[in-house]
């Protein structure tokens, strides 16, 4: 029903959002995009809107994550599956500005 073929992306809190950034960019080789009215950072190594988020925060951590998919099943049907296992899921839209 579900075959996971790629991460998509992942989020973290991030307490020196500079340092962080700067990581991602000068070692990791990511390629920053845009900042959101929120101060997050959106880091790519692909043709996707964004691979990593940096999220300023007093805190730092996982945020959230997500995977990219194959399923015969709609949207609804995988989340509803996802939350069978135990997991926690729902749908998010990423608004891609050209």
């Amino acid at each position: 029903m579900l075959h996971v073929f790629k991460l998509g992306f992942a989020a973290f809190h991030v307490l020196e959002m500079q340092a962080m950034k700067k990581y991602y960019e000068d070692i990791a080789g990511f390629t920053f995009t845009e900042t959101d009215e929120n101060g997050s950072a959106y880091l790519i190594t692909s043709t996707d809107h964004h691979n990593i988020v940096l999220i300023p925060s007093h805190r730092s951590g996982i945020h959230s994550f997500g995977f990219q998919y194959e399923s015969e099943g709609s949207r609804e049907e995988v989340i509803e599956h996802l939350r069978s296992l135990g997991i926690e899921a729902s749908e998010a839209e990423v608004g891609i500005q050209l």
